[in-house]
């Protein structure tokens, strides 16, 4: 794995949160791709996903991330993410995807 990264889910009755740390790459965005399908499909109404450790983000992570927020209306449900440093907040901001992600903490 890269950039020492880590995905995390912690599971209490009304959210999960999904604490993610380190880059979130070509490598490792797979991996968050599974936890949060996972998450998901375990009927939870809300998923916040923590960025707060998140070093680099690119591309297939962001990707990632929308698909979650897709999926997880689809099972009406909700995604946000929250607590992004100053470099994914602006990376977030650049992408105008503020809204769609519902980025908290920006």
């Amino acid at each position: 794995m890269s950039g020492g990264f880590f995905v995390r889910p912690v599971a209490d009755t009304t959210t999960t949160t999904v604490n993610v740390g380190g880059d979130v790459d070509t490598y490792t965005s797979p991996e968050l791709a599974r936890v949060l399908d996972e998450v998901i499909r375990g009927g939870v109404p809300e998923v916040v996903v923590d960025v707060a450790e998140v070093t680099f983000l690119d591309s297939s992570g962001l990707s990632a991330l929308i698909g979650g927020a897709k999926q997880a209306r689809a099972h009406g449900a909700s995604l946000k993410v929250a607590r992004p440093g100053p470099n994914v907040a602006r990376l977030f901001e650049i992408a105008g995807l503020n809204e769609i992600l519902g980025v908290d903490g920006a």
